[in-house]
């Protein structure tokens, strides 16, 4: 099987952990100011959401949570915009936005439980986030 989209690179995939997912962010390219962040059905190749864009040139990470129901994505660099998002995979809408960091945010991480998710940043803090229940 193989994933194909417009003419350009994907920067980061991430598997949720239940192994039915694949999120991707790309594809990037020297025209794009922003670059998409899109769900496929890790079974079949079928690409089955997106969620909104990612601003071009900005450090870019993000993991699933451990019931795979929800993707952390960070963007950011230097303080501007510098925050994760966290979406609802089910939904694709904004679950929780964590700001706070001053420089680009680097690792993101959830706790085995799912309830808190820390994020390293350049600014050499890590910090951690409370992540309410999903309903």
């Amino acid at each position: 099987m193989q994933l194909q989209d417009e003419p350009g690179i994907f920067q980061r995939i991430a598997f949720s952990p239940d192994g039915k997912l694949l999120a991707t962010i790309g594809p990037f390219d020297d025209r794009s100011e922003t670059h998409q962040t899109q769900l496929w059905n890790a079974e079949t190749g079928q690409r089955i959401g997106e969620f909104a864009p990612v601003q071009a040139g900005f450090l870019v990470t993000m993991t699933f949570s451990p019931d795979s129901r929800l993707l952390a994505i960070s963007e950011g660099w230097d303080g501007k915009d510098a925050n994760v998002t966290v979406w609802d995979v089910q939904t694709k809408r904004k679950f929780a936005v964590c700001e706070g960091h001053t420089s680009h945010i680097s690792s993101i991480l959830f706790s085995p439980d799912g309830r808190i998710m820390a994020s390293g940043s350049g600014d050499k803090t890590i910090r951690l986030w409370p992540i309410p229940a999903v309903q």
